[in-house]
């Protein structure tokens, strides 16, 4: 169709006599040219949707390549490889998981994140990051690290304030951190004889649970 009617541009251009006619000739094959583009480009867009759909992103991608620098097929490119690459990092990170490797997994969901945004993901990142610093806060407090641990359950919470175990965490370490407290107090009272005062002190401390000897 174009094809035709460009040789019929060019066969009235070889008869035209006149500068004016010339211009409008020249004015009616570029606006030819354009919708000749417009069309190929709807066309690219059009078999690349249907290449998506079919699950075959990456011959899209390929035949994307090859048509015009246009922005109508540059901007579905873009989009196209964003998604390629989101689902390529979400299929390591679920590797990563599978592996019991968190850290690494929320690394990967991050890059998805970052070349596709996408709010079910932010979520289980979230979710991710929040389980993540609970168990290293929890390691953390089994080897003795209370401070390292209380800043590790704080920043959970801040992720998922309704983190239960995390709450439940941070209550024990203010716990142990009183019946510290009740104990250093019973030692004192107890050094200077006031056996009274030091009893009712490292009762505080059990009434709180305190495991193994009260002092050395």
């Amino acid at each position: 169709e174009f094809g035709e009617a460009r040789k019929e541009l060019q066969t009235w251009r070889d008869l035209a006599a006149t500068e004016q006619e010339q211009q409008t000739l020249r004015a009616l094959g570029a606006k030819l040219e354009d919708q000749q583009s417009r069309w190929r480009v709807s066309e690219l867009i059009r078999e690349a949707n249907d290449l998506t759909r079919q699950g075959k992103r990456n011959e899209a991608i390929e035949l994307l390549k090859t048509g015009p620098q246009k922005v109508a097929i540059t901007d579905l490119l873009d989009q196209l490889q964003a998604q390629a690459s989101s689902d390529e990092s979400v299929t390591l990170a679920e590797a990563a998981l599978s592996r019991g490797n968190t850290e690494e997994a929320i690394e990967y969901f991050e890059q998805a994140l970052e070349a596709v945004p996408d709010n079910a993901l932010k979520e289980r990142l979230t979710d991710l990051r929040s389980d993540w610093l609970l168990e290293e806060g929890l390691r953390m407090l089994a080897a003795g690290n209370t401070v390292g641990a209380d800043q590790m359950l704080t920043e959970a919470l801040g992720y998922r304030p309704n983190n239960q175990r995390a709450r439940e965490a941070l209550a024990q370490i203010a716990s142990t951190g009183r019946r510290l407290a009740f104990i250093e107090a019973g030692d004192t009272a107890f050094a200077r004889q006031d056996y009274d005062t030091a009893i009712k002190q490292y009762q505080n401390a059990l009434d709180l649970g305190v495991d193994g000897p009260l002092s050395d």
